[in-house]
């Protein structure tokens, strides 16, 4: 059942819903908060998480975080932070493909603490695709502390 905007301008107290409608152009930024990482291989309780840090507590353990983006943004950089002891591992930004069971395409990978700029497949194609980060494995009191996207509409 369709709402007819024409016959509710009461419910929203203005002449057209569609007045309100905001496009956001340009640039703008997707934030991870570290609550957000889970581990995945193999020690996946080996880890201390809270709003602040994931931190490791044991050896060989590899981070995932899902990324919902805009269908159609264009990522310009990626970069995910953590303490000094975290710097020795990586990060991935891939895209899954939600046809078949497979990791598509890497997007882009740097060092912990470091953003990269030269992204592959920058386009946002939620039709076909998941994005996720992961890491290589991390080592006992390597730290996330967060993650930082920016993007064009």
């Amino acid at each position: 059942m369709a709402l007819d905007l024409t016959k509710n301008k009461e419910i929203f107290k203005q002449r057209d819903v569609r007045e309100t409608a905001v496009a956001v152009v340009g640039t703008t930024y997707y934030s991870v908060n570290p609550i957000n990482w889970k581990a995945t291989n193999p020690n996946t309780d080996d880890i201390t998480l809270n709003r602040f840090q994931v931190q490791m507590q044991g050896n060989d353990i590899v981070m995932n975080c899902a990324i919902n983006l805009p269908h159609g943004a264009v990522v310009t950089s990626c970069v995910v932070y953590g303490n000094a002891a975290a710097t020795a591992e990586t990060w991935n930004l891939q895209r899954i493909s939600v046809i078949t069971d497979s990791v598509s395409d890497a997007l882009a990978t740097a060092n912990i603490g470091t953003a990269n700029t030269s992204i592959s497949n920058a386009t946002v194609d939620n039709q076909n695709y998941s994005y996720e980060i992961n890491t290589s494995s991390m080592d006992t009191a390597d730290e996330i502390w967060g993650t930082a996207i920016t993007y064009t509409i």
